[in-house]
C-alpha cells in the first residue's frame, strides 16, 4: 500500500549522494531580485491547471469545480504573462519564446510528456483489469523497459553528440508508434513476454527520445539563460504528463460506453447470435447448480459482463492508437529543431 512510496527515499539519497560528489560547483552568480507577484501568479495558474486535469475526470469536465479552476487557471495565466513582461527582474524571462528552437522544444515537451505518461497510465490498467495481472506482476511486466532506458541513457548521450537531435527524436518516435500499435493489437490471450517485449519497444523509444531533446532545447539559449529554460521545459514535461493522462482517462470511459453500446445494438439486431450466447452462459450456470429462470437471468448479466469487457479490450486499443497518432504528429514539430547553437 502507501509503504511502497517509500522507496523513493533510498533512491533519492543515492541520488543526492551522486550529485554532491559528482557535478561540480558552477561560479557563483549575481542573482535577480525574487518576483512574488510573478511566483503567486505562476503557482496559482499552475496548481488550477493541474487540478482541473487531475479531477476533471472524477468530478465531471462541465462541474461548477472543474469549471473554477480552469477559471482561476485563465486569470492567473493573464496575470502572469502580464506581470512578467513588465517587470525588470522577471521570475520567467518570456522573451525565451522569441527563439524558435527554444519554442519548438516546448512543443515537443508537451507532446513527450504527453505520451510518456499516457502509457504508463494505460500499462498497468490494461494488464491489472484484462489480463488479471496483480500489481506485483504488472510491476514486472514494466520492468524490461525501465531497465533499458537505464541502460541506453549513456548510449544515447554519446550519440547526441554525432547525430542530429532530430533525427533521434524521430526514430525514437517511430519506435513508440510502433509499441502502440502492437498495445492495441493485444487481446487476453496475449503471454506476458509479448507485453514485457512491448514495454522493451516503448523504453527504448523514450530513451531515445528525451536526452537529445533536453540538449538541443538548452543548447539554443544562452548560457546564462540555460538554467531558467531547464526549469520551463521540465515544467512542460509535467504539464505534458497531466494532459496525457487526463485525456487518456477520459476517452478510456468514453470509448468503452461507445463501444458497449455499439455492441449491445449488433446483439440485438443478430437475434440468433445473440441466443446462442445466452443459451452458452445459460449451460454454464445451470451445471453451477441454478434453476431455469434463475440461470437465465444470470446468463443475461453474464452476457452484459461479456459485452462490458470487450468493450474495454476495444477501448484500451483506441486509446494506444491515439497516442500512437499523437507521436507520429510529434515527428513534425521534431524535424524543425535546428542544431543551430546561440551564441
Amino acid at each position: 500500500g502507501n509503504l511502497s512510496f517509500y522507496i523513493n527515499l533510498p533512491l533519492g539519497a543515492v541520488a543526492l549522494l551522486s550529485a554532491w560528489v559528482i557535478v561540480r560547483p558552477s561560479p557563483r552568480e549575481a542573482q535577480s531580485p525574487f518576483d512574488p507577484f510573478g511566483f503567486l501568479a505562476l503557482a496559482t495558474f499552475l496548481v488550477a491547471l493541474l487540478l482541473a486535469l487531475s479531477d476533471g475526470q472524477r468530478e465531471g469536465w462541465t462541474s461548477t469545480y472543474t469549471l473554477t479552476l480552469f477559471v482561476a487557471f485563465t486569470i492567473g495565466f493573464v496575470a502572469f504573462v502580464v506581470l512578467e513582461l513588465t517587470r525588470k527582474h522577471p521570475l520567467v524571462d518570456l522573451r525565451l519564446f522569441a527563439n524558435p528552437t527554444f519554442c519548438v522544444g516546448v512543443i515537443l515537451g508537451l507532446s513527450l510528456g504527453a505520451i510518456s505518461y499516457g502509457s504508463t497510465f494505460l500499462i498497468p490498467l490494461f494488464t491489472e483489469n484484462i489480463m488479471d495481472y496483480s500489481v506485483l506482476r504488472s510491476g514486472i511486466a514494466m520492468l524490461p523497459g525501465a531497465m533499458l532506458v537505464l541502460f541506453l541513457m549513456p548510449v544515447v548521450g554519446w550519440l547526441a553528440d554525432r547525430v542530429e537531435a532530430r533525427l533521434l527524436i524521430s526514430a525514437g518516435l517511430l519506435i513508440y508508434v510502433l509499441f502502440s500499435y502492437l498495445m492495441s493489437r493485444l487481446d487476453p490471450r496475449v503471454t506476458f513476454t509479448m507485453i514485457a517485449a512491448s514495454t522493451l519497444l516503448r523504453g527504448g523509444g523514450l530513451s531515445i527520445m528525451f536526452p537529445p531533446w533536453m540538449a538541443r532545447s538548452l543548447k539554443s539559449v544562452s548560457l546564462e539563460k540555460s538554467r531558467m529554460a531547464s526549469g520551463m521545459l521540465n515544467v512542460c514535461i509535467g504539464v505534458g504528463a497531466s494532459f496525457g493522462i487526463a485525456i487518456t482517462a477520459t476517452l478510456l470511459e468514453r470509448y468503452q460506453i461507445f463501444r458497449q453500446t455499439v455492441y449491445a445494438e449488433e446483439q440485438w439486431l443478430t437475434s440468433e447470435g445473440t441466443q446462442a450466447a445466452v443459451m452458452g452462459f445459460q449451460n454454464v450456470a445451470i451445471k453451477l447448480g441454478q434453476a431455469g429462470a434463475e440461470a437465465q437471468v444470470t446468463a443475461q448479466v453474464m452476457l452484459q459482463r461479456f459485452l462490458a469487457r470487450e468493450a474495454l479490450i476495444g477501448a484500451f486499443s483506441d486509446c494506444f492508437i491515439m497516442l500512437g497518432l499523437l507521436a507520429l504528429c510529434t515527428i513534425i514539430p521534431a524535424l524543425f529543431l535546428r542544431e543551430r547553437q546561440a551564441g
